[in-house]
């Protein structure tokens, strides 16, 4: 990783993806509860820190005739106290569409501490 991509790689070290950052920061409280509501679907409304950075980076992968959409987000709280600058949410998500798959798989990681 860094400041402008991320490689994710297959475990024999071949490159999958060269994720580049699109956006660095964001400090508003409303995209904040966007965010935060992107990356758990709704399901819950994440409180929104004081100060917040999102970060997102995207890349596409072609396998064969199927391609591979990835969207990385990384949510980080910059507020005053401990635990700040530390990433409490990553939102993985892949969008994979071609002749033989057609799917959207979603993961969320959230810090528990």
């Amino acid at each position: 990783i860094n400041a402008e991509y991320m490689g994710v790689f297959f475990s024999d070290c071949r490159p999958f993806l060269n994720l580049a950052f699109k956006c660095t920061l964001e400090s508003f409280d409303e995209a904040v509860t966007t965010a935060a509501n992107d990356l758990t679907g709704g399901c819950k409304n994440q409180p929104a820190a004081k100060t917040t950075t999102i970060l997102r980076a995207e890349d596409v992968h072609l396998c064969s005739a199927d391609q591979y959409h990835a969207r990385y987000t990384f949510v980080m709280d910059e507020g005053a106290g401990e635990g700040s600058g530390k990433v409490h949410t990553i939102s993985i998500e892949y969008r994979v569409m071609g002749p033989s798959k057609d799917y959207t798989s979603r993961t969320t990681l959230e810090r528990m501490d």
